[in-house]
């Protein structure tokens, strides 16, 4: 695994989000609701290749990944966990490294990157720093 395909499934995750929201999207009782469609290239592209490929650059006796967009309705925000083991092996409490990606792929197209947020998550305190990966 190297560090352009990692890159390049961020990329193509980021990409196909919006795609996916769409196809996620179900009318029920006159209301829209989104349900998780494990199917879909960019549900696998997330739970699997992009975890799969962290879970390769960090020692795994010590680190879980993780990976979510929701549980079986859509979260608002797609993330990837990092956790130490000896603090916590759930993001529902504990220290651990998130990155977030933005609910609307949000671009610079004058700079061609893609934002994404870096957020660690200490009990109920969370910091967040924003990062641009360029797509070319």
């Amino acid at each position: 695994m190297s560090a352009t395909n990692l890159r390049e499934n961020l990329i193509n995750f980021s990409n196909g989000w919006e795609g996916y929201v769409n196809e996620c999207m179900r009318l029920v009782d006159d209301q829209f609701r989104f349900y998780v469609t494990k199917d879909h290239f960019v549900y696998q592209l997330l739970i699997n290749t992009i975890v799969s490929e962290l879970e390769g650059l960090v020692d795994q006796r010590i680190y879980k990944v993780k990976g979510s967009v929701g549980q079986s309705s859509l979260t608002g925000i797609p993330w990837l966990s990092v956790m130490d083991k000896n603090i916590t092996e759930s993001t529902q409490g504990g220290f651990y490294i998130s990155y977030l990606f933005s609910i609307s792929n949000v671009r610079n197209p004058l700079e061609n990157t893609i934002r994404f947020s870096l957020a660690i998550d200490i009990g109920n305190s969370v910091s967040i720093s924003n990062t641009d990966i360029p797509e070319e």
